[in-house]
């Protein structure tokens, strides 16, 4: 219908007394300004964490897949979660401590070779490069086809 509105702010005398006019008028700007680098920084750490090889994330994937467990760091890390977990009911403490014990059995019971790693991650970091590359197209090429 063509409507608009327009934002319309009262500075109410108190607040004009006491700090002015210009800055009750800047601070719902800055307020937006301030959303919109959260929201950025935000995107670009959790892209960040992607576990794709040159990012982060896929460093630190690819850590934790080279990761040998020794038997003297299982009791640490059982002290840790059950420090962690004391809150719980016990039959969800039992729980979570039963699926990190097995875990920690597999991790040490089966140690993966770096040549297995680098498989798993030039694997991994394909998935997520082929799916942000559909992504894109899935974004661009319906605007490229509108435009022609």
């Amino acid at each position: 219908m063509g409507v608009r509105s327009g934002e319309h702010k009262i500075i109410t005398p108190e607040a004009q007394k006491k700090y002015g006019t210009w800055l009750p008028s800047i601070l719902p700007t800055l307020e937006e300004l301030f959303s919109l680098i959260f929201l950025l920084n935000f995107a670009v750490g959790t892209f960040n964490l992607l576990p794709m090889k040159p990012l982060d994330g896929g460093l630190i994937l690819e850590e934790i897949l080279k990761t040998r467990i020794r038997d003297d760091r299982r009791k640490e890390f059982n002290d840790t979660l059950n420090h962690y977990t004391r809150h719980l009911p016990m039959s969800i403490r039992c729980f979570i401590s039963r699926r990190f014990n097995s875990l920690l059995n597999f991790i040490a019971n089966h140690p993966i070779s770096d040549e297995k790693v680098a498989i798993i991650m030039r694997a991994i970091s394909t998935f997520f490069i082929v799916i942000l590359l559909m992504l894109i197209i899935y974004g661009t090429v319906p605007g490229i086809l509108q435009m022609l």
